[in-house]
């Protein structure tokens, strides 16, 4: 009998209620997390990765709220909690929020608080998630630290963020995920604004990490050679909803969606000697949060959208024989 998933989102809606109108970032969003293994998000920015992020660990910033959906996490006992019902300042929300489901922000400047050494962070979360003593949780930190790979390791738990290099700064972000070893890792663009070097030592690293802890990550990001390197399973969003889902080599070598085939598309391929090829692109831009089309999101800028049907019909989430599941019409009988 298959293992029940670690996490199953089914559902999901966060709106923003703004003095201009609701913003649906995340609109009605589906996919299941199992145990060891990484599935990662993929899509444009602002099309709700991050917020989808955020829901699950009920941090979402105001005007922002979860309005319905349902966040199945199963905990080492085997019960299963609906964290989308819990108080987010709850006992029980926040036992959970970086001791069983951690996460690695975007931009690890901006997350650490700056006027605190990454030494008394780390030693803070170990505290708050774990009985131990003082000296304890330091020499805890520590071992985190060289976990990371970070060199002279008790010297730069007293150092500052700003002491620190952006590798560096990663690396400590990631040791304050994972001091507490979570079940569940969320890494949201983790590689982002670093230099191609570090950015596979750091994704080295976290495969490394999640092997020793037989960890579940989810992964957000919108680099396809990411995704390539990392994913277990992909799902690509679009417009706050999943347009598709299956496994990294079903993505890579058979995409279904439109959208997906022509992120694929825009991604640069060394040609033969000499030839010029222009980069193909995707026509259009993602639309503005208050003119969301009345059909399928990505119909104004598909080549393959059918007249009078794309722009008018919301597809539904279409489960193909191979389990590949496709959001379009032209997998779907609701185009006739």
């Amino acid at each position: 009998m298959p293992e029940a998933p670690l996490l199953k989102v089914s559902d999901l809606r966060t709106h923003f209620f703004t003095d201009e109108g609701v913003v649906k970032s995340v609109d009605g969003v589906d996919f299941a997390v199992e145990q060891g293994r990484t599935l990662c998000v993929l899509g444009e920015s602002g099309c709700g990765k991050s917020v989808t992020a955020r829901s699950i660990l009920r941090i979402v910033d105001r005007p922002g709220r979860v309005v319905s959906g349902r966040i199945e996490w199963r905990r080492k006992d085997g019960s299963v909690v609906d964290i989308a019902t819990l108080p987010v300042a709850g006992r029980e929300m926040r036992r959970i929020r970086g001791g069983e489901i951690a996460m690695i922000f975007q931009e690890p400047m901006s997350s650490l608080g700056p006027i605190h050494s990454i030494g008394d962070q780390i030693i803070e979360t170990i505290l708050l998630h774990q009985d131990l003593s003082k000296s304890a949780a330091r020499d805890k930190a520590i071992q985190a630290l060289r976990r990371v790979g970070m060199p002279d390791a008790e010297r730069r738990l007293a150092l500052y963020p700003f002491q620190l290099s952006g590798g560096m700064r990663q690396r400590a972000m990631i040791a304050l995920a994972l001091c507490c070893e979570p079940r569940l890792l969320i890494a949201d663009e983790p590689t982002t604004a670093l230099d191609v070097t570090t950015q596979a030592n750091i994704l080295d690293l976290m495969k490394g990490l999640q092997d020793e802890y037989r960890m579940a990550m989810l992964f957000i990001t919108h680099d396809l050679g990411v995704v390539a390197e990392i994913a277990d399973e992909v799902v690509v969003m679009y417009l706050g909803r999943v347009v598709e889902r299956g496994t990294v080599d079903e993505i890579f070598h058979a995409p279904r969606h439109p959208y997906t085939q022509a992120l694929l598309r825009s991604v640069p391929k060394l040609g033969s000697r000499g030839e010029n090829r222009r980069l193909a692109v995707i026509r259009g831009s993602v639309p503005h949060p208050f003119a969301r089309p009345a059909g399928c999101g990505f119909a104004p800028r598909c080549e393959q959208a059918i007249a009078g049907r794309c722009a008018t019909i919301q597809p539904e989430l279409t489960t193909l024989a191979d389990g590949h599941q496709v959001r379009c019409l032209l997998y779907s009988d609701q185009a006739a």
